[in-house]
């Protein structure tokens, strides 16, 4: 997972496995499914992966999303959407 990559759980709410979830991403419940526990609205939301069709699929209900690749500043793509990692 990201996060243990770049050890930013602690950044975020709730992280949610959509494997852990048996719910494939991109399918939109498992979007709903993790907005309904945070009691947020898609706009309010950040979604990371490196597929595309991923990506597409958490924009489709309205949430902010990142396409992650080797070379992306994930700390500079989160800021752009106003979260700053720097402690």
């Amino acid at each position: 997972m990201l996060t243990e990559r770049y050890r930013v759980a602690d950044a975020f709410d709730l992280i949610v496995g959509s494997a852990y979830e048996g719910i494939l991403k991109p399918a939109p419940e498992i979007f709903l499914r993790t907005l309904e526990r945070l009691g947020r609205q898609p706009e309010e939301a950040i979604f990371i992966d490196d597929f595309a069709q991923n990506v597409a699929g958490a924009r489709a209900v309205g949430m902010f999303a990142v396409q992650y690749t080797p070379d992306l500043d994930v700390a500079a793509a989160l800021a752009a959407h106003g979260l700053n990692l720097s402690r």
